[in-house]
């Protein structure tokens, strides 16, 4: 039997493959699409370049693609957990590494280092110069960076041995490589 009653007219056909799934009446949510798909709306890349730049099929993508696509993954990359460790690293001591021409100074003996020695030097700093030294990094302002780690060698490596070491003063010049473990 038929029902010729134009009220009752049977759905229309799901508009999607993840409607079709779903019966008539189920509260069965549809599935979410990859976040590769959700953010090429976000960054007007297509998710096709999206996913061969994921999958390593294309390798190097055009500067405006790579600038949308970190773009991106900076926004969606947790900014309240990246804050909370940063707080933390703050607060804890900070070592440093360092391969750079250091020459000492001593104002007391008027005596100089001729030229000064490439030497590789690793320290750890106590929380109280990595705050600071955090804030220059964070800056962008090396030389800041550069006079707190000077001053720590000055002050707690040198000056605190005693004796004329307290008008020593060094210089860190044609510095090779500088390393920070938070």
């Amino acid at each position: 039997m038929t029902c010729t009653d134009p009220s009752r007219t049977p759905p229309p056909p799901p508009s999607s493959a993840a409607a079709g799934h779903r019966t008539p009446g189920s509260t069965a949510e549809p599935s979410h699409p990859p976040p590769h798909l959700r953010s090429s709306s976000r960054t007007h890349v297509t998710a096709r370049d999206q996913k061969h730049l994921l999958s390593g099929k294309r390798k190097n993508p055009p500067k405006n693609i790579a600038q949308k696509l970190a773009n991106e993954v900076r926004a969606s990359a947790k900014p309240r957990l990246q804050k909370k460790v940063i707080k933390e690293a703050k607060n804890r001591p900070v070592t440093v590494r360092t391969r750079a021409k250091i020459g000492y100074t001593n104002s007391a003996s008027n005596t100089t280092t001729p030229d000064p020695r490439m030497r590789m030097l690793a320290k750890t700093m106590p929380a109280t110069y990595a705050s600071p030294l955090w804030q220059a990094l964070e800056d962008g302002d090396e030389a800041e960076a550069l006079r707190i780690i000077r001053e720590y060698i000055e002050v707690e490596y040198i000056q605190d041995a005693g004796g004329n070491n307290a008008y020593t003063e060094i210089e860190i010049t044609d510095i090779q490589s500088m390393e920070f473990d938070f």
